[in-house]
């Protein structure tokens, strides 16, 4: 894993200009060891989250899974990414020119902000009313949830800028930074849901519907087609047939 960095100059560096003239280049900036083993560890680490997800889930009703699953897709992609980090997949060689980097995260800010405005909306406008609707348990998870989302996104630009964007922190401080980042606003907030609120009776929001995991048989007596059993009436047809025995 490596970072480009514009040497000194003016911000157009190498943009038209002889490889000779010494105002213009480029200099690597590549991860330290430190750096690549917080990586390996930040991927075991959610490879662990996945496996823990899932094993949680299994010591639950299928209705209350819901948010497992959905957890342990997460924190799969997370783990891939760290995965493709640690082993150099994600590397590419680029020989481009003309790199403008204050006009580029200019250019990354806008559309990031474009790209996450409707994902914030929803969170902010129709998920606090519908969260006003639940009971107060609910209410006060997603309020935590909020605020430690707002937490880590305030934390990622910041550590971004004073790393890629002016090199003020060494690329082993910025990568060191962004995997607590990411261990914080992740494992330890879905963890915490899954051990406070998933399991709460009181509010069964995260349920499956009923028809999702009601297991059905292959098919009726009749050859109409597949059933589902009936709550009551089958422990009514063992008790009729128990007395025909006797």
């Amino acid at each position: 894993m490596s970072y480009q960095h514009p040497g000194p100059g003016p911000a157009y560096h190498n943009l038209g200009k002889p490889d000779s003239d010494d105002r213009y280049h480029f200099h690597y900036l590549e991860a330290g060891k430190s750096a690549k083993i917080v990586i390996w560890v930040c991927f075991g680490l959610f490879a662990l989250g996945v496996a823990g997800s899932i094993y949680i889930a299994r010591r639950v009703v299928s209705r209350r899974r819901v948010f497992h699953y959905l957890s342990a897709l997460a924190l799969t992609v997370t783990a891939l990414s760290y995965f493709c980090l640690a082993t150099g997949l994600d590397n590419f060689p680029s020989h481009r020119r003309g790199f403008l980097p204050r006009i580029q995260f200019i250019g990354w800010t806008v559309i990031a902000i474009l790209f996450t405005s409707f994902a914030w909306s929803m969170l902010f406008f129709p998920g606090i009313t519908a969260a006003r609707t639940r009971c107060r348990s609910t209410r006060g998870l997603y309020s935590l949830g909020i605020v430690g989302l707002i937490i880590g996104w305030i934390a990622y630009p910041i550590v971004w800028t004073l790393g890629t964007g002016t090199n003020i922190l060494s690329v082993n401080a910025q990568t060191i930074a962004q995997c607590v980042i990411d261990v914080g606003t992740q494992l330890g907030l879905i963890f915490f849901i899954l051990f406070t609120h998933v399991q709460d009776p009181e509010d069964p929001v995260w349920c499956f519907p009923e028809w999702f995991v009601v297991h059905r048989a292959i098919a009726g007596l009749d050859g109409r087609g597949a059933y589902a059993p009936i709550p009551g009436v089958e422990a009514a047809n063992q008790g009729d047939t128990g007395d025909t025995a006797a």
